[in-house]
C-alpha cells in the first residue's frame, strides 16, 4: 500500500488498517510522521515499511521489534535521527536480521 508523499497533521490511529491483516508493504515516505507507527492488524504480516523522508528522531528497536515481528525492510533513509545509546538496540535488530536473511539463503 502506497501512501507516500501524503502529508499527515495527525498521527496515524493504531486502528486504522485492522481491516488489512494480509499486507505486506507499506509505504509511509513523506507523510510528516514524528514517530513509528504502532498499526493493529499490519502486526503479523508487515514485512516491508518505508519510512524514508519523514521527522523521526526516536526509534525503540525492542518495540519495533515486537510490533512487527516480521519485518525484514525498513527504510529511514533522510530521518533525523538522534544518535544516541538507543540506536545501538537498531543495530543489533538489524544484524539480527541480516544474519537471519543470509542463513535463509543458504
Amino acid at each position: 500500500l502506497k501512501l507516500a508523499n501524503n502529508p499527515f497533521d495527525f498521527d496515524l490511529d493504531y486502528d486504522l488498517f485492522r481491516q488489512y491483516k494480509n499486507l505486506s508493504y507499506l509505504d509511509l515516505q513523506n507523510t510528516n510522521l514524528k514517530r513509528v507507527p504502532y498499526l493493529i492488524g499490519l502486526n503479523q504480516s508487515l514485512i516491508t515499511l518505508n519510512l524514508a523522508q519523514n521527522s523521526i528522531c526516536h526509534i525503540n528497536a525492542l518495540n519495533l521489534k515486537r510490533m512487527y515481528p516480521k519485518l525484514r525492510n525498513l527504510n529511514l533513509n533522510q530521518n533525523p535521527l538522534r544518535c544516541d545509546c538507543n540506536l545501538i538496540g537498531l543495530r543489533q535488530w538489524l544484524d539480527e536480521i541480516i544474519l537471519s536473511s543470509s542463513n535463509s539463503i543458504q
